[in-house]
């Protein structure tokens, strides 16, 4: 309690699982979208090169958070950061549009 640790725990952890929610959705949205959108034939090597491009950009995301976060401040790092979040989330829907009908499995790829 004397280190400011408890008022905010109860937000951390829903910011926590909100956070990892939204990440599972989004993964499997853009996963559903290779599937259907990228060739059998290709959706290996499409998959590497999605992959490799999300590894390559990891360890640089962190600094420039920190870089920008030591010019503007954490105020507007969490507005821009929602700002993005969200449209992105919107984008994502309106492009992929997941089908919520129940797929036919006999047509089904193989």
């Amino acid at each position: 309690d004397e280190l400011g640790l408890a008022p905010a725990l109860v937000f951390v952890l829903i910011g926590g699982f909100t956070f990892n929610f939204c990440i599972v959705m989004s993964n499997t949205h853009w996963d559903s979208a290779l599937q259907r959108y990228v060739p059998a034939a290709l959706l290996g090597r499409v998959t590497s090169i999605d992959y490799f491009g999300s590894y390559l950009v990891a360890p640089i995301a962190p600094i420039v958070a920190g870089a920008v976060l030591l010019r503007l401040g954490p105020g507007p790092i969490f507005l821009i950061g929602g700002l993005v979040a969200a449209v992105y989330w919107v984008l994502a829907m309106v492009v992929v549009r997941p089908d919520r009908r129940v797929l036919d499995t006999t047509s089904a790829r193989t």
